[in-house]
């Protein structure tokens, strides 16, 4: 039988709702309340769109509040984030996007240009998905972690790029030995400068979650 456990976002927003969770734009900062009730909205409007379990959604975007919101918001629908490279061409893009069977491709507004030429069943930029209508679903109170969360795709140093499948527990075990090896607490900042397509990038989401 799978190993459950809380959605890391809702227990950190029940038990410190005004910690700061996410701070950006140099003055601009998220608390764990408002990210949650953030991606909760948004995954609702995600699901509006048709996205549901295990549904495969890709993220073209640079470090940003909205892909942050987004990757939760997905994480309440159990649908699979395929994170992408922001570098590639739209050439490699559309691979890695056939590749991995995409339903829906977000992209930040910059990226637009080249989310025009990508080919895939549907397109919305952030700004799009505020103007999206919301569903009225049930949204995932547990993480199964055995479950798949995010594709991340590898260099392709010895031929095509090829998707690595990771679960939730594969995420959450690395940010509990982070924490393990480095220890944590309440005061802690984690500067995020790699990307957050970038597996270490994305893994400060887990370590402060």
């Amino acid at each position: 039988m799978s190993e459950v456990i809380p959605h890391w976002l809702t227990k950190q927003a029940d038990l410190k709702p005004d910690q700061v969770a996410l701070e950006y734009n140099e003055k601009e900062s998220l608390t764990f309340q408002e990210l949650y009730q953030a991606s909760q909205t948004m995954a609702r409007r995600l699901a509006s769109l048709g996205v549901v379990k295990d549904s495969h959604v890709a993220l073209l975007s640079q470090n940003d509040v909205h892909m942050v919101i987004t990757i939760h918001a997905l994480s309440y629908l159990g649908a699979v984030v395929v994170l992408l490279n922001t570098r590639l061409s739209s050439r490699e893009l559309q691979f890695q996007i056939d590749d991995a069977k995409v339903h829906l491709l977000v992209a930040s507004d910059r990226f637009s240009e080249e989310m025009a030429e990508i080919d895939v069943t549907q397109k919305k930029t952030f700004s799009g998905l505020q103007q999206t209508a919301k569903k009225d679903v049930v949204l995932q109170e547990e993480l199964v972690l055995s479950d798949p969360f995010t594709i991340i795709y590898t260099s392709g140093t010895t031929g095509f790029p090829k998707g690595v499948v990771h679960t939730y527990g594969n995420h959450w075990w690395s940010a509990i030995g982070s924490a393990l090896n480095l220890g944590i607490s309440a005061q802690d900042k984690w500067l995020a400068v790699l990307p957050l397509f970038h597996v270490s990038g994305l893994s400060i989401f887990y370590v402060k979650a």
